[in-house]
């Protein structure tokens, strides 16, 4: 089983001098993470003097990238640190190319080289994988050294309304960690305003802590936002219906080196992937409903079938009914009917006929006995069960005479 680890993240800078542009960039199966944003200060020296205008001094090389002993401070202003996070985060290569700006440098600034202005702009970067990656959106778990979470960008404003995460550890001491968190609402056009309130809520048996949308404010530059004792806590995404947050994105990391992070979204089935997406979304779902579907149609058919044949059968048996009190009518005698007629008694000439018939028949049977034939015959003849049959010797003497 192979598992992210914060090691397989790719750390990366670029540098621009002022009014330059740089061009960071990851592979495609990765995205970019700022992990931080500062202006770089040098010492005044013979390859970057103090007045670089006035020396004709190239600002390239030497002079517009980090050395050691270059003080760097820090980019705090909203306008400034936004431009390169709208520009990069979360894409593999640039969406724009803003201009590095200079800084003023003061007091509080911490800077000792002697000068009024910084002379480059540095950016440290981070390629995350998108195997490490989890959609807070989906129905989906992910296991690793190294876990982050995001809500989509494309399409957010259709994503899910509320989404659920929780997070579990086999070590204790967790920390999440901000990659790119604005949640205030995104406007798609210049000059129009939207207004939303987003929030995100981490939770552990201990405390509880919950950022909303708040205008010209960043999370990122890897800072802690949330630390547990435990092994295990809960976050809670709610978006405002119709909108979306400009970026939502995070990481979860134990304090461990060996802690084996596992975060399920939405209560996905239980199946686990480890730098590899199993997302059970929104295929299972409609593969369920296709079979809830199939087996209440299955059974409504099922019902429809023995109601029709109940409903046939009853048909039937009414008919069946009616035929047979048709005929029990029928037979019902009837005072109004008039009797029937009694049979004739036969003639004289009728009764001495049939005698005649009768005799000749007894005949013909009596020959039928004399035959051999007829007589074997005449042994499965009912008529002839009572008569007696004369033997051999007295059949000789009858052809005798």
């Amino acid at each position: 089983m192979l598992h992210s680890t914060i090691a397989d993240q790719d750390t990366k800078h670029v540098y621009a001098c002022y009014a330059k542009t740089f061009f960071p960039k990851c592979t495609d199966d990765r995205k970019m993470a700022i992990l931080g944003l500062e202006y770089g200060v040098k010492t005044p020296s013979v390859v970057c003097p103090l007045e670089t205008a006035t020396a004709g001094a190239d600002q390239n090389g030497s002079c517009c990238s980090y050395q050691s002993g270059d003080c760097l401070v820090p980019i705090t202003k909203y306008t400034e640190i936004l431009q390169y996070y709208a520009a990069f985060s979360g894409l593999t290569q640039p969406l724009t190319q803003p201009q590095a700006v200079w800084r003023r440098i003061v007091n509080g600034d911490n800077c000792t080289v002697g000068r009024t202005f910084s002379n480059y702009l540095s950016m440290e970067y981070q390629c995350i994988a998108d195997s490490s990656i989890i959609n807070m959106a989906t129905a989906a778990s992910l296991s690793g050294h190294f876990v982050s979470a995001m809500y989509p960008v494309i399409e957010g404003e259709d994503a899910r309304e509320l989404c659920e995460c929780t997070v579990t550890s086999n070590q204790p001491k967790l920390d999440i960690i901000a990659l790119d968190m604005r949640l205030e609402c995104y406007a798609a056009y210049e000059n129009i305003t939207c207004s939303a309130n987003h929030s995100l809520t981490f939770t552990d048996r201990e405390q509880k802590k919950t950022l909303v949308s708040e205008t010209d404010k960043v999370l990122g530059q890897n800072n802690v936002v949330f630390s547990t004792q435990g092994s295990s806590l809960t976050i809670t995404f709610r978006r405002d219906n119709g909108t979306r947050p400009q970026m939502v994105w995070f990481s979860v990391q134990g304090r461990e080196p060996t802690a084996m992070i596992t975060v399920r979204c939405n209560k996905p089935e239980i199946s686990t992937r480890s730098t590899v997406n199993t997302t059970t979304s929104d295929e299972e779902d409609a593969s369920l409903t296709a079979i809830i579907a199939g087996t209440v149609s299955g059974a409504v058919l099922i019902l429809l079938v023995i109601v029709i044949m109940v409903c046939k059968n009853r048909s039937d048996l009414a008919k069946a009914e009616n035929f047979a009190n048709r005929g029990k009518i029928k037979q019902v005698p009837s005072s109004d009917h008039p009797k029937p007629k009694q049979p004739q008694q036969k003639t004289n000439h009728q009764q001495r006929g049939g005698h005649e018939e009768k005799t000749n028949q007894q005949k013909r049977r009596q020959m039928k006995i004399n035959s051999p034939k007829g007589l074997e015959m005449s042994m499965n003849d009912p008529v002839y069960h009572d008569v007696t049959i004369p033997s051999q010797g007295q059949r000789q003497k009858k052809v005798t005479r």
